[in-house]
């Protein structure tokens, strides 16, 4: 079975500290010692080429993940391949609704008081670019997963996720289980604004920072739930290129403005 790099390189260390304590008694070493030291000597170099080497085969193995994508007049997809060409996955995927043009209200403090405002971010004006990080109520330095594949359309983003395997994304994926987490909530960086109507303002440019679950979100269609199904986007045709990493309302599309499938 070939080696991680992290293997080779244990390898290696252990191999150099036995090479330089051989050394340091080279005068005392009887012949077997003596034999070693000359092997080590040897495989030396070409202990550090084999890393080499795999470092390199890793390399290609993360270029070889790259980026699907198709069109339609109403809608665009991205979402990020494999090497053998699938979207990437894994055994604890979500997807659902992660926005949608309803208004949803938030709160903030301004002097001390907590004031309410409501922001509508029109799907169509989002900027996203994959992996989107996978944080939990907008709390963390680090992310508990990553959403690889986004359908972006006038009424709605949809998006499928990943959660990653560690202590704090197993706590999480057991209150997804339980039920107790099946909201989404995006996080955003508002661009360009079309006014304030009624107390609610309206965001027609935005990029998707990072998309939480949460027990409850500021958007009522926000929703997830447990994705079964086989992650095979449909593959673009000649008439629908393959898009690139991300998706900009800024780019020109057969639309009012960019949007995904």
């Amino acid at each position: 079975m070939t080696k991680s790099v992290s293997e080779l390189q244990t390898s290696l260390l252990a191999a150099k500290v036995r090479y330089n304590e051989l050394s340091r008694a080279v005068s005392c070493l009887d012949f077997r010692e003596v034999a070693e030291l000359r092997s080590l000597g040897v495989m030396l170099p070409i202990m550090t080429e084999e890393i080499e080497r795999a470092r390199e085969e890793q390399r290609k193995r993360a270029a070889a993940c790259r980026f699907g994508g198709m069109m339609t007049s109403d809608s665009e997809s991205i979402w990020m391949k494999d090497a053998t060409g699938l979207m990437v996955s894994g055994p604890r995927m979500i997807h659902g609704i992660a926005s949608t043009p309803t208004p949803s209200i938030h709160y903030r403090e301004v002097d001390g008081e907590r004031k309410e405002f409501t922001q509508v971010l029109l799907s169509r004006g989002a900027n996203i670019k994959l992996p989107v990080p996978m944080w939990c109520a907008h709390c963390g330095d680090a992310a508990i997963g990553q959403f690889v594949f986004a359908r972006k359309r006038a009424d709605q983003i949809y998006v499928i996720g990943m959660v990653f395997e560690n202590e704090a994304s197993d706590y999480a994926w057991s209150k997804i289980l339980s039920g107790e987490m099946r909201c989404l909530s995006v996080g955003s960086r508002n661009g360009r604004s079309q006014g304030v109507i009624d107390g609610r303002r309206f965001w027609d440019c935005w990029d998707l920072k990072e998309i939480s679950i949460c027990r409850e979100g500021a958007n009522p269609d926000a929703k997830f739930e447990i994705y079964n199904g086989v992650c095979r986007p449909r593959q673009a045709t000649a008439s629908r290129a393959a898009r690139p990493s991300s998706v900009s309302s800024r780019s020109p599309v057969p639309y009012a403005r960019k949007v995904i499938t």
